[in-house]
């Protein structure tokens, strides 16, 4: 089984709605399958990607890796876009 591609974001200090149009473009470029792991260093982007992954139905984990510094990652699979929240 093939490898699922995987993106980096980097989305600090960027304020709304930057981080959601970067992360929209790395998923686009995904071509249908893969991981986005954007990163963003205030709620407000994290509440706005974690809102966007629901509504279009990707896969989302959100990791806070240190004081305002958070990881969050979206992930789709070709055919299955409606993954449970990790």
């Amino acid at each position: 089984m093939a490898e699922m591609e995987k993106k980096t974001v980097n989305a600090m200090g960027d304020v709304c709605p930057v981080p959601l149009v970067k992360a929209k473009n790395a998923i686009a470029e995904l071509a249908g399958s893969g991981k986005v792991e954007v990163l963003v260093d205030n709620e407000i982007a994290v509440q706005n990607l974690e809102k966007m992954a629901q509504q279009k139905g990707y896969g989302f984990l959100v990791k806070e890796k240190k004081e305002k510094e958070y990881a969050v990652r979206h992930r789709q699979r070709r055919g299955d876009l409606r993954l449970p929240r990790q």
